[in-house]
């Protein structure tokens, strides 16, 4: 028979696992995937990305009570053909 302390754990691990199980989205980040962008302005679709190099990525993240700030510089190498 399972003490209260032990099961009160078990119930917990149970839950944390339920709560990731169910709570987990993909994430995409650095060319994984499609920005969503508004109905008016449409969905981003870069073109001809395969040629572009990212060389360089700095994150800044500046957290405070009610918001976060969140600054991103990236430096990128084109390595394709000019195009006109």
């Amino acid at each position: 028979m399972l003490t209260t302390m032990r099961r009160f754990y078990l119930s917990a691990i149970i839950f944390g696992l339920l709560l990731a199980v169910i709570g987990a989205q993909p994430l995409s980040a650095n060319w994984g995937g499609e920005a969503g962008g508004s109905v008016a302005a449409g969905a981003f679709k870069p073109i001809g990305a395969g040629q572009v190099e990212m060389l360089k990525e700095d994150l800044h993240i500046r957290l405070y009570r009610d918001r976060a700030k969140v600054e991103v510089d990236y430096v990128l190498h084109n390595t394709g053909e000019e195009l006109p």
